[in-house]
C-alpha cells in the first residue's frame, strides 16, 4: 500500500457531512487537485472548521469531486461538519510512518540494505569448491536452515560447506506419477476411473455406492403401482388403494380420480374385467408431478367387437414411470 501526496491540494465541503458519512464532496472542479488512489493506495485529508473541530480521514477512492473515506483516523474522532469546512491534504503522522520500515529507516534505504545483504549472502553460499570459492573480506553472519556440514579448513584457508535442506511442513509439491484409487492415468492430469456403470437413464433403480462416493452398480427396477381400483359401471368402488372415486363418462369410458399426489410420470392400465373377451385397455398418462390427478381409460374388445359395457367389475392400476 502506498500513501499518496500532491502539492497545494485544498478545498472545502460542498455539502454537510454527519459523523457516520463515508462519502464527502468538495467544491466542483477542485477534486483534481487531490490524488486519485487505486486500491490498495490511499491518501489522508484533514477537515477543520472555524469552531476548531478537526478530523483526519483516509481516502480510499476519488471520483472527480467525490471522495470515499474512512473516518476518524490518526488519533482523531469522526465529527459532523457543515458546508464550507476546510479540506486539505496535509503531512500527517500516518502518512510519514507509512514511508518508514520497522527500524525507522526510509523505505528506499531499507530496500538498498536488503539488496546488499542478499548479494553478500549469494556470494558466500554459491561457492562449490575451494578452487572457485570467493573469499569474504569482512565478517559476515549467515543464518542457515537445515543440515549443515563444514569440513576442516583447507590449506588455502577455504572452508567448503555442504547444505542439505528440507521443505518446511507448510510447503508441498504437486503429485506426480500414476494415479490410483478412484482416478486413472497419470498426474498432473488424471481422469476418473471407470466404475462399470453405463451412462443412461435407469427407471426405479437400485443403486450401489462405493466407499469413495462413486456409483458402482445401477439396475432398473419394476414400475411402482401407485394406485388401483376394482369398480363397476355404477361408479361403485369394490376395492381400491389411493383411489377416491370412479366416474363412467361414456360407453366403456371411465375417469379414475386418485387420492394422492403423483410425484413422477404415471399412466393408467386397464388390466381385466368380468367379460370373457380379450380385453384391450387404452389408458391416459401424466408427466408429473401432479396433485391428485385423474386418469381417463377405455375398455375395448381387442378382437374388434367395440367397447365393453356395462361392466360387472373391472380392475385398473395406476403405474409409476
Amino acid at each position: 500500500m502506498a500513501v499518496l501526496f500532491t502539492n497545494q491540494a485544498s478545498s472545502s465541503l460542498a455539502q454537510p457531512i454527519a459523523a457516520t458519512d463515508t462519502v464527502l464532496n468538495v467544491l466542483p472542479g477542485t477534486g483534481a487537485l487531490f490524488p486519485e488512489p487505486v486500491t490498495p493506495d490511499v491518501f489522508y485529508l484533514t477537515i477543520f472548521d472555524a469552531n476548531s473541530n478537526i478530523e483526519i480521514v483516509e481516502v480510499t477512492a476519488r471520483n472527480i469531486d467525490t471522495f470515499t473515506v474512512v473516518r476518524g483516523q490518526d488519533g482523531t474522532s469522526a465529527q459532523a461538519f457543515g458546508v464550507g469546512a476546510e479540506v486539505e491534504l496535509r503531512v500527517t503522522a500516518a502518512g510519514l510512518n507509512s514511508k518508514l520500515d520497522i527500524n525507522g529507516k526510509a523505505a528506499s534505504a531499507a530496500a538498498a540494505d536488503t539488496a546488499t545483504t542478499a548479494n553478500t549472502a549469494t556470494t558466500a553460499t554459491t561457492a562449490t569448491s575451494a578452487a572457485s570459492a570467493t573469499r569474504l573480506t569482512a565478517p559476515f553472519q549467515l543464518n542457515l536452515t537445515g543440515d549443515v556440514t563444514a569440513p576442516a579448513v583447507g590449506v588455502d584457508g577455504s572452508v567448503p560447506i555442504t547444505l542439505q535442506t528440507t521443505l518446511a511442513p507448510s510447503i508441498s509439491t504437486p503429485p506426480s506419477g500414476p494415479a490410483g484409487g478412484s482416478l486413472s492415468g497419470t498426474f498432473p492430469d488424471p481422469g476418473i476411473a471407470a466404475s462399470g456403470v453405463g451412462a443412461g437413464v435407469y427407471e426405479n433403480p437400485t443403486i450401489t455406492v462405493g466407499a469413495d462416493g462413486r456409483v458402482t452398480q445401477a439396475t432398473s427396477g419394476t414400475p411402482d403401482v401407485l394406485a388401483w381400483a376394482i369398480f363397476n359401471s355404477l361408479n361403485q368402488i369394490l376395492a381400491s388403494k389411493n383411489v377416491s372415486s370412479v366416474q363412467r363418462t361414456g360407453n366403456g369410458l371411465y375417469t379414475i380420480n386418485t387420492a394422492v399426489s403423483i410425484q413422477k410420470g404415471a399412466y393408467a392400465v386397464p388390466t381385466s374385467d368380468n367379460s370373457s373377451e380379450d380385453v384391450y385397455g387404452l389408458g391416459e398418462g401424466i408427466a408429473g408431478p401432479v396433485t391428485n390427478p385423474s386418469f381417463n381409460i377405455q375398455f375395448s374388445n381387442r378382437g374388434g367387437g367395440g367397447t365393453l359395457d356395462p361392466l360387472t367389475w373391472a380392475f385398473v392400476q395406476i403405474i409409476g414411470a
